[in-house]
């Protein structure tokens, strides 16, 4: 794991966002934060969203790519 070099805060982030797709927008999330060394604070008031969270990071390390 990076060192932490910084933050992104993310308000409503389902905003706009189909709810089938939360979960390839977390996974992005999760891969730009790891690459980066980022820490994410985001807020939701979506069931959806904070469901499609867990499937996204809990993919063994080599399967968490997103692919067009």
């Amino acid at each position: 794991m990076k060192e932490i070099v910084g933050d992104l805060a993310v308000d409503e982030i389902e905003n706009g966002i189909y709810y089938e797709k939360l979960g390839r927008v977390w996974l992005a999330l999760w891969n730009f934060c790891r690459e980066y060394g980022v820490q994410i604070f985001a807020s939701t008031h979506s069931r959806e969203c904070l469901q499609a969270i867990l499937p996204a990071i809990r993919l063994p390390l080599p399967s968490r790519r997103v692919t067009p």
